[in-house]
């Protein structure tokens, strides 16, 4: 948690120094506490680690995976912005 706070700081003061736009979100597995609850805490752990396999495999390698909770994981798109002009 640590180092992703630090990754988000350091974009937020590129956007502030550069304008360097990026883009955060945030990704809830649903229902997760049902996984734990009925499988155990095990497997709970090794659906966690699965998801977050799968989100760095379509991720672009300058984006920034990390664990923001729970069972919520945060995703910094760095250099992306809405504006479709900026693509």
């Amino acid at each position: 948690r640590l180092e992703i706070d630090k990754r988000l700081d350091e974009a937020i003061a590129g956007f502030k120094r550069y304008g360097t736009a990026f883009s955060v979100l945030i990704v809830d597995v649903d229902n997760f506490k049902r996984v734990n609850d009925v499988y155990g805490h095990q497997k709970g752990d090794w659906c966690l680690q699965k998801t977050a396999k799968i989100l760095k495999e379509r991720m672009r390698k300058t984006d920034v995976l990390g664990r923001w909770g729970g069972e919520e994981f945060i995703i910094i798109l760095q250099q992306n912005s809405i504006d479709k002009n900026d693509q």
